[in-house]
């Protein structure tokens, strides 16, 4: 499971907001999404200096690919039709639907999402297919990401950890422990899924937004701001 963090760089007096993705790779790569949304995806041992000398030489083509992408406006809801998309994990993926006996939807991470469905025109039923699946999958990635904060950062563990469709809110926490995540979470970047995440453990030792409560926060997650202000 890739581990995130946000990082700032200097883009033309720009203060360029960029994914940071650690996982078990040699090399660093860089990508520029429709918004401008950039992510770079680097190995789990590459240090701060690595990562910025590496921005440094592609900043000629990062300051054009920003320019460029700004022009193309990002999806606004999601298409669950043959040559639609679906944002999942804060990046937007093309769907691709073919009929067949069974039902099921599989994520390729190059290629996108792969529903077969036996009526590829009951769009209703192909709604209701990919919920059922995203539920189980932020379920389980909730419960992990949880799990791990929770230990990494010294928190209490929740009672428990469920998921549901919420309106207003991305994620709440009861007075018993019980953490509930906005299944529409998983849409959102890592980044911001973290955010959210601890926010809800940091509930388990203050359950009021108290001075206390944003300074237990900040202390193991500084650029919570930042984060914050990818989800969207």
């Amino acid at each position: 499971m890739p581990h995130s963090s946000f990082f700032t760089f200097d883009l033309e007096g720009e203060a360029l907001p960029i994914h940071i993705l650690r996982s078990k790779r040699k090399t660093l790569s860089l990508l520029v999404h429709p918004g401008a949304e950039v992510e770079c995806r680097i190995p789990e041992s590459c240090s701060i200096p690595v990562l910025e000398s590496y921005l440094d030489g592609k900043r000629a083509w990062l300051s054009k690919a920003v320019e460029e992408m700004r022009r193309v406006a990002k999806p606004r809801a999601r298409e669950l039709v043959d040559g639609g998309s679906v944002r999942w994990l804060g990046h937007w993926r093309d769907v691709h639907v073919k009929a067949g006996r069974a039902q099921m939807v599989v994520l390729d991470q190059t290629d996108g999402f792969f529903l077969t469905v036996k009526d590829r025109n009951d769009l209703s039923k192909i709604d209701r297919l990919f919920d059922h699946w995203a539920k189980g999958q932020a379920e389980r990635f909730f419960r992990f990401e949880t799990g791990r904060l929770s230990q990494l950062f010294g928190s209490p563990s929740p009672r428990s950890v469920g998921v549901r469709k919420m309106i207003r809110r991305w994620g709440s926490c009861s007075s018993k422990g019980d953490i509930l995540i906005n299944a529409a979470l998983m849409e959102q970047p890592i980044a911001a899924i973290e955010y959210v995440i601890w926010h809800e453990l940091c509930h388990l030792t203050h359950w009021d937004h108290s001075s206390a409560f944003w300074a237990h926060l900040a202390a193991k997650m500084p650029d919570w701001q930042e984060r914050k202000a990818l989800l969207s």
